[in-house]
């Protein structure tokens, strides 16, 4: 800039030169013209001055716009280079912030796996209470059935010993005069048994009988039902307990298990929050890979630019030399 400033304060010295000389020559030619010169002589140094004078406007017309020019270019060339400085950075910053999308990716595949495991876990915890539900309500019909049964049981063995007490009145009732005695085999029968009060008959033993094996029915059906229940609780206990240690890193002890609802809706509550997290930055990742390949293709268009500004300005600083 300098070297092309130095070279325009000449050429406009050289025109001051040339205003001096066309100075001269007119005051040369007052001095001729009272000297009473011929017109052949005047008319020559007439166009002497004007070929002189539109030399000199033509020089400084000139010298303005390679100046103009030169500026021009200059203020181009320092623009573009700010710009692609600006560019640098941009692309610089978007290729860390893109570099940091796998392990985003992995994130959100860990955050997902996490919330899968937590969504089973909130699943077989509730399993788990309905089978400990189920497991309590089939140990109170076992204990219902079993109490029926006992009570059965008792009262049919009572039965069956005022039953069989009266067996011998029934015997002494069916035995006739010298009749042989079916138990001992004597023919007198001195003291003969009397009837038990409140022995029941036979249709009632009977009826008895079918009840306490109806009802013995019913108990082992309660039971073979609470052990299911029973085995079903103890899986969903296992299960619960595998997927808690999964999820929380610990195993749990059985009352913490059947008390962990909330915590792991919490647990879960916080997993999502953090994947929302992720999503959003992974999403910034990938937007950033999309910006840093615009700023790479613009700073390639930018390098052709500035090329181009460079040659405009060495045409510049040529037409000022």
């Amino acid at each position: 800039a300098e070297k092309s400033a130095q070279t325009a304060a000449e050429e406009l010295k050289r025109a001051q030169e040339d205003a001096r000389r066309i100075s001269e020559m007119q005051s040369e030619r007052d001095m001729l013209i009272s000297q009473r010169p011929t017109m052949d002589n005047l008319a020559k140094l007439f166009s002497q001055c004007e070929e002189l004078s539109a030399r000199k406007n033509g020089l400084e017309k000139s010298l303005g716009n390679a100046e103009i020019s030169l500026a021009r270019s200059a203020e181009l060339l320092n623009s573009s280079a700010e710009e692609g400085e600006r560019l640098s950075e941009q692309q610089k910053s978007a290729e860390e912030t893109a570099g940091r999308a796998p392990l985003y990716q992995r994130e959100l595949e860990d955050g997902r796996r996490k919330d899968a495991d937590c969504a089973a876990l909130i699943k077989q915890l509730r399993a788990l209470a309905a089978a400990k539900a189920a497991a309590a309500e089939c140990a109170g019909e076992y204990e219902s059935a079993a109490s029926l049964s006992d009570e059965k049981e008792y009262e049919y063995s009572r039965a069956q010993r005022r039953f069989y007490a009266n067996a011998a009145w029934r015997l002494a009732e069916r035995l006739g005069i010298n009749e042989e005695c079916p138990v001992c085999g004597s023919t007198e029968h001195p003291r003969l048994a009397h009837s038990i009060e409140d022995a029941p008959a036979e249709d009632e033993i009977n009826a008895l009988k079918d009840e306490t094996e109806r009802l013995r029915g019913l108990r082992a059906d309660a039971d073979r039902k609470l052990a299911k229940a029973q085995a079903d609780l103890g899986a969903a206990e296992n299960s619960a307990a595998e997927m808690y240690k999964r999820v929380f890193g610990a195993e749990p002890e059985t009352e913490t298990l059947y008390e962990s609802d909330s915590a792991a809706a919490e647990k879960r509550a916080e997993i999502k929050a953090g994947l929302k997290l992720t999503e959003k930055l992974l999403a910034e990742a990938e937007a950033a890979a999309e910006l840093a390949e615009t700023a790479a293709q613009r700073r390639a268009g930018l390098s052709e630019r500035i090329k181009e500004y460079t040659a405009q300005h060495a045409q510049a600083e040529a037409e000022i030399a």
